[in-house]
């Protein structure tokens, strides 16, 4: 998948991107489900949900074998 030439660059790229988007909306969101449902728990709980799915996502990242 990231075997093209400065794909590594690209991948960092958009994992920054990602990263500060979560940073930006994140906290509004949390707020937003504490603010509807008064209660921490759930607000904990879709952070936990959210941090799971990223990891089951990444059994389809594959690394490309290079030939040396």
């Amino acid at each position: 998948m990231l075997q093209a030439e400065g794909a590594a660059g690209r991948a960092v790229g958009l994992g920054g991107m990602i990263t500060l988007a979560g940073a930006a909306l994140g906290p509004p969101f949390f707020g937003l489900i504490v603010d509807t449902t008064h209660s921490y728990a759930w607000a904990w709980l879709s952070l936990a949900f959210g941090g799971a799915l990223c990891v089951l996502l990444l059994v389809f990242v594959r690394e490309s074998k290079r030939k040396i």
